[in-house]
């Protein structure tokens, strides 16, 4: 939600990725979500008394993207021959 960031930047800093509604906060590689990827309608749940904790549920396209990036980052040392890995 955007109208965190005024509270949540003086304790974390500045966010490091915005996709949709959502603001990351962290030290991990930027995020690859499809271009037409829609986040859920805040009506999509309708009037529940679960309501609010549906709405925070993490959408799986982000929760994937953040397994892939963290999955498959890279060091220097994957572009280096193992001899120079000292």
């Amino acid at each position: 939600m955007a109208g965190a960031i005024t509270w949540l930047e003086p304790l974390f800093g500045k966010y490091h990725q915005i996709i949709g509604p959502y603001i990351l906060w962290g030290n991990f590689p930027k995020l690859a979500i499809s271009r037409d990827w829609e986040p859920p309608s805040k009506t999509a749940h309708g009037p529940h008394e679960d309501r609010p904790r549906l709405r925070a549920i993490i959408p799986a396209e982000i929760s994937q993207a953040l397994f892939d990036a963290m999955e498959n980052q890279r060091t220097i040392f994957d572009y280096v021959g193992a001899s120079q890995k000292a």
